[in-house]
């Protein structure tokens, strides 16, 4: 069930960066990000009351608030931020494809600070992934798509730093708490980081939507924002960093098609064929292969 669910916060996720980055076009990344947490945060409360969880509040450890703060940060307020940023710089696919190589951190820190070794698959895998990055980016660059290459590929590497610590601090914080209880602490920061990200550093002039595009978008924020964000911390609390990191960074694989079918994005096999290079390459990394 973790796994399935881990997959099927990356389907979420891909519906949600298909329009997202299209509603990114009229309003600042972080209102973007603020109106996801804020449809999201009391449909959690009401989740921890069906789930029967609320007496876990009195035995969450300050270790795991502080996880928890940490991947409200590297998601909803910087890190889905940066994302956001990237799209408008690249487009949603290739901003996507870079950004979903976080599972390459999740391997290296396994190598360099646990001692763990990699096997020849997996040295493949990450060749592959990393060729499928530089391929995508130079189609990218040679059709004269998006608005700012070079800044494009720097935010979604950066992007790529924090989802990895995202993927880590949920793993850890959420051991012994429900997903309702784990996203509802997370979405918390998350509200009042946008708003802190908001006015006192990028000091945007509204962190607000109109009314009719909350109207408008309210479904896809709670399929997102909620039931994506449910099926994260499930998938990542029920299954192994390697695996569930890898699982929850296919969306790109999803996204491409999704945009073409909404008009978002020009029909591209070449970029899908990176795309999907890109894909093959982290599950052989991770070792889902093997």
């Amino acid at each position: 069930m973790g796994e399935l669910l881990a997959f099927a916060a990356s389907v979420t996720w891909a519906f949600g960066t298909a329009n997202y980055g299209k509603l990114s076009q009229r309003y600042p990344a972080i209102s973007v990000n603020m109106a996801r947490a804020i449809y999201a945060f009391p449909f959690f409360v009401v989740a921890i009351f069906f789930e029967g969880a609320s007496g876990q509040f009195s035995h969450i450890t300050q270790a795991q608030v502080a996880w928890l703060a940490l991947s409200a940060v590297s998601s909803f307020a910087v890190g889905d931020w940066i994302f956001l940023k990237s799209v408008a710089d690249l487009g949603v696919s290739v901003a996507l494809a870079i950004a979903s190589c976080f599972p390459i951190w999740s391997a290296l820190a396994g190598v360099f600070f646990r001692g763990e070794t990699l096997s020849l698959m997996q040295w493949l895998g990450l060749l592959i992934t990393l060729a499928g990055v530089i391929y995508i980016i130079l189609l990218n660059h040679r059709a004269g798509e998006g608005k700012n290459p070079k800044r494009g590929v720097i935010l979604g590497v950066l992007c790529s730093l924090f989802w990895f610590l995202n993927s880590l601090s949920v793993s850890i914080a959420s051991r012994g708490l429900s997903p309702g209880v784990t996203n509802t602490i997370r979405i918390g920061f998350g509200i009042v980081f946008c708003m802190i990200l908001g006015k006192s550093i990028i000091k945007v002039n509204s962190l607000w939507l109109s009314k009719k595009d909350y109207k408008r978008y309210g479904f896809l924020f709670i399929f997102e924002a909620f039931a994506g964000s449910y099926f994260y911390v499930y998938g990542m609390s029920h299954t192994p960093l390697a695996i569930g990191s890898v699982l929850t960074s296919l969306a790109p694989a999803i996204t491409v098609p999704v945009a073409w079918i909404m008009g978002l994005e020009k029909v591209s096999y070449r970029k899908l064929a990176g795309v999907l290079s890109v894909v093959l390459g982290l599950v052989m990394l991770l070792g889902i292969l093997n």
